[in-house]
């Protein structure tokens, strides 16, 4: 199915222009010229949006731009994207999002976010209100895996994140990943014996967290923390976590275990 935009040519200087449920939706779609709209285009939100059974149609976005400018997106029950490969998605509210993905593994708002061409995503300004998340393994309210990415100034706040492993306020895992200034409220539960279930991320390798924190109360097995559940071969600088931490083995009220990482 071909869908062109009535305004825009996708160029950084003349974005799509996203002003309904459809334009969102023909993110997905070739154009008449069988060009795919979800690779290497820019878009830009011009309006909120009140999503009515939305289909993301397992949507991988590759190398593009997102621009929701502050707007809002309302009754989103289905990712965002699926997967953000490269670009950028910023400035944008979603509010009281509610994704369930039983049994589901990479559940947030976007699934997985990862590099493009050795370049990486970035996600930055992104603020999610009220959000109920729920999935099997790599679960957050944002996203549930990144690698190689930068995220910056994101929010998660009144959240209840839930699944089985890898489960956070604000991501599940991250690997190889920049967070800065970002903050995680509200609740996150893993049901499996090793939860590494935390605050704001379940799990961090080869990452690094600046000026970041989480008031987060978690639940699970192995391996809980308030900000993280598990942290190897990371940077932390200048990060908070508040909340109760519940678990069975491994257990911290700022993270559960720490290898080879660096808290400053």
């Amino acid at each position: 199915m071909a869908y062109d935009f009535a305004h825009g040519s996708g160029t950084e200087a003349d974005p799509y222009q996203i002003w309904t449920q459809a334009d969102l939706e023909g993110i997905g779609q070739n154009n008449s010229e069988g060009q795919p709209n979800y690779f290497g285009n820019y878009f830009k939100q011009m309006a909120d949006l009140s999503l009515v059974d939305y289909e993301c149609n397992s949507l991988v976005v590759i190398n593009c731009s997102y621009d929701g400018d502050n707007h809002k997106v309302t009754g989103l029950e289905d990712f965002f994207f699926v997967d953000l490969v490269g670009g950028v998605l910023k400035n944008l509210v979603f509010v009281s999002p509610s994704i369930s993905k039983a049994g589901v593994d990479y559940v947030g708002i976007i699934g997985q976010l990862n590099q493009y061409s050795g370049n990486p995503a970035t996600l930055s300004n992104i603020v999610v209100l009220g959000a109920t998340v729920s999935g099997g393994d790599y679960v957050g309210a944002v996203v549930g895996y990144s690698y190689v990415a930068n995220i910056s100034d994101c929010l998660a706040l009144g959240v209840r994140i839930s699944g089985a492993s890898y489960v956070g306020g604000l991501v599940g895992m991250i690997d190889e990943c920049e967070l800065l200034r970002c903050v995680a409220h509200g609740e996150v539960d893993a049901s499996a014996a090793y939860s590494h279930a935390g605050g704001l991320v379940g799990l961090m390798t080869d990452s690094s967290a600046d000026i970041c924190g989480a008031d987060v109360d978690v639940t699970g097995g192995q391996y809980c923390g308030g900000f993280s559940g598990y942290g190897y071969d990371s940077e932390i600088e200048d990060c908070f976590a508040l909340g109760d931490v519940i678990g069975s083995d491994y257990v911290g009220g700022f993270s559960g275990y720490l290898s080879e990482s660096e808290v400053m």
